[in-house]
């Protein structure tokens, strides 16, 4: 991964920012398309294995941020190119996961009235 080709990377975004709405920059930029950071053999088996673990479909796990950028959008790291210092961010897209799970913490808040926690899960 080249500078010159992550520069052209940002510069085809920032570009995109100012013509393209919210949504057609999510779908373009973050949800489809291949990993930046990963060849295509290793970004399948990621998948593969994360949606093993979940029993999903492999279409339904995605890398996103920096890795699927080449560079980071957080604002305070805008712009920032992957590095070693870099994490992986991989993201569940599922309906019926997160029903079965948001089911799962309203029974245990429930049951056992707050947690530690519940503010900031809120």
């Amino acid at each position: 991964m080249g500078h010159a080709e992550i520069e052209n990377r940002i510069q085809a975004f920032r570009s995109d920012l100012k013509t393209l709405t919210d949504k057609i920059m999510v779908q373009k930029h973050i949800t489809s398309g291949e990993s930046f950071v990963l060849a295509e053999d290793q970004y399948f088996s990621l998948k593969y294995d994360v949606s093993g673990q979940f029993e999903l479909h492999p279409s339904q796990i995605i890398v996103v941020g920096s890795g699927k950028l080449g560079f980071s959008i957080v604002p305070r790291k805008r712009y920032r190119p992957f590095g070693d210092e870099s994490d992986l961010d991989v993201a569940i897209v599922s309906d019926d996961l997160f029903h079965v799970l948001w089911a799962e913490v309203f029974e245990y808040w429930n049951d056992r009235g707050c947690w530690e926690r519940e503010a900031p899960f809120r």
